[in-house]
């Protein structure tokens, strides 16, 4: 077969061993270029929106391999165009918002690239509160209070106070930060108010009180 030296080749020699090679410029030619999706940002989507920043885990899984902890390269970012969305996406263009809350923001450098994929963990932040609802009216006599099994006296300053009926009432206490009483766990009902900056209990904590209910 004729032979062509030059860079424009319009025949190939079957017989010199160049049958493999045929369709290798067609091929070139008509190649799928697969652009990778780069993230910037990943949504936090736990149920339980109230989790402890402090305790987030992030963790990475690479062409379907077992997870593994980021130990650096990222930081947790709150979602500046809450409740809109923000976009996730830098690459190839700019998109993928998300309407989560919180975020995970990843370095430049450290960005997320399809198709790993990201896990995050985190722990049910601890609550903690200043007001005891009881479920039925008491007679103020009567009442003792134990926390933990700690009875606790009934005290305006380093104690309880017996407070009557209310309504819409955020049992929750700002601490151990200002803030800390929110998002508002708002309750109504007959209240105990538990005073004093070391007056509460917190999440997990055995409370009971025991009263006579009024009437009686």
């Amino acid at each position: 077969g004729a032979t062509d030296s030059g860079s424009s080749l319009d025949s190939y020699d079957l017989c010199g061993g160049g049958l493999a090679s045929i369709f290798t410029a067609v091929n070139n030619s008509i190649k799928q270029v697969v652009i990778p999706h780069k993230y910037k940002y990943w949504p936090i989507t736990f149920t339980n929106a109230d989790f402890d920043i402090t305790k987030l885990k992030v963790y990475k899984s690479t062409n379907g391999g077992a997870p593994v902890q980021l130990a650096s390269g990222w930081s947790y970012k709150l979602n500046p165009n809450y409740p809109s969305g923000y976009n996730t996406r830098t690459e190839p263009t700019v998109g993928e918002p998300t309407a989560a809350r919180h975020l995970i923001e990843f370095d430049d450098g450290s960005e997320i690239v399809y198709p790993d994929c990201i896990s995050v963990t985190s722990t049910s932040k601890t609550e903690y509160f200043n007001y005891i609802v009881l479920p039925k009216e008491p007679r103020p006599g009567t009442i003792i209070v134990r926390i933990n099994g700690v009875q606790k006296s009934e005290s305006i300053t380093a104690g309880w106070s017996y407070m009557g009926s209310i309504l819409n009432q955020n049992i929750k206490v700002a601490y151990p930060n200002p803030g800390d009483e929110l998002p508002a766990v708002n309750k109504s009902g007959f209240m105990i108010k538990l005073n004093g900056a070391s007056s509460y209990y917190k999440s997990g904590d055995s409370v009971e009180v025991y009263y006579l209910p009024a009437g009686i």
